[in-house]
């Protein structure tokens, strides 16, 4: 039985979902910043006269800009400047867009322009929050349940032990 009051062991756990909560943040914004440079290197790329190569392939799944699901249809459409041919979800009829997803060229970006939807990831990682007597109070990180417990079978001054789900989309 530990020796601190329930209002010190309330502090410790909150410093240690703090910590928690920081890291995972740290991990959406660098994710978040890694999707905008796609989003931005996607916006850029000038599709040239007589060019065959598409970004736009028919083994990915896209949506649209805002969200909205797109389903494909062809990506070598009749049309020179939008081969690209798909049904947004909730439409009765087909849209085209260019080869490089684009849905009007003449513009930066729009709302209906093609964005590659990537499969969300989820990573759990456990986590030991440490009361130690020589190093005070610290974290542990594990990539499974039972080495977080193994853990704290060695260090018996171990508070509390936590599963904190990552969740991201590759960039």
């Amino acid at each position: 039985m530990s020796n601190l009051t329930i209002e010190e062991l309330k502090k410790i756990r909150d410093d240690a979902h703090i910590a928690a909560y920081a890291a995972h943040d740290a991990a959406a914004a660098a994710y978040a910043a890694a999707d905008a440079a796609y989003d931005a290197a996607l916006a850029d790329v000038v599709i040239k006269e007589g060019q065959a190569a598409t970004m736009i392939s028919m083994d990915r799944v896209y949506s649209t800009r805002d969200g909205i699901p797109v389903r494909m249809l062809c990506v070598d459409g009749p049309s020179k400047n939008y081969p690209v041919i798909g049904i947004m979800e909730g439409s009765d009829h087909p849209q085209s867009w260019g080869a490089n997803g684009k849905y009007d060229q003449r513009t930066h970006t729009s709302e209906y322009d093609l964005i590659e939807v990537k499969p969300k990831i989820v990573i759990e990682r456990w986590f030991n929050v440490v009361q130690s007597p020589d190093y005070g109070l610290y974290i542990e990180q594990y990539s499974t349940k039972d080495a977080a417990i193994a853990a704290r079978q060695v260090h018996g001054d171990t508070i509390i032990t936590k599963a904190i789900p990552f969740v991201w989309r590759e960039p």
